[in-house]
């Protein structure tokens, strides 16, 4: 009995990520989403709730992406915080339209190894990858016009 209500639960939180784009992210995670976008531009930004500067820029992502419809983000939220918590800077930033993830476990070597082997896990931090799938790393708050220029590029 227990085991099938903890499946209930399971499921049920799952249906919840799925409906509102607040998506568990896992090792491995990074090279699954850059394989659903081939061949596109597609910037993915990592922050955190108790980073100041990510709580500055990330409202700022919300007013570029509101008038910048053509460029696909991602955002990975990275420290150990509340879903309560993530969801409302979510919702303040004006990013909840977009695919959203959540860090499931510790944001250790693991995660950041595998995102490049530089980055010892300082956010923000924005990974921009190329059609070709060459990327370029922002460590710090993104240059919006810069991002803009990247775009058209």
């Amino acid at each position: 009995m227990k085991k099938i209500i903890l499946l209930i639960l399971l499921s049920l939180s799952f249906l919840t990520y799925a409906k509102d784009n607040l998506l568990p992210y896992e090792v491995g995670d990074f090279s699954a989403i850059i394989k659903k976008y081939p061949h596109q531009k597609l910037a993915i930004h990592f922050w955190g709730t108790t980073c100041a500067p990510c709580l500055t820029e990330l409202p700022a992502w919300g007013k570029f992406l509101k008038n910048e419809k053509n460029l696909k983000v991602i955002f990975v939220q990275v420290d150990n915080a509340a879903e309560p918590m993530i969801r409302n800077r979510i919702k303040i930033a004006n990013i909840e339209k977009f695919e959203n993830y959540f860090l499931v476990s510790n944001f250790d070597e693991f995660i950041y190894y595998e995102v490049d082997r530089n980055w010892h896990g300082e956010i923000p931090m924005t990974v921009l990858i190329n059609k070709d799938g060459s990327r370029q790393k922002i460590l710090g708050s993104v240059d919006f016009k810069d991002l803009k220029k990247w775009m058209s590029m």
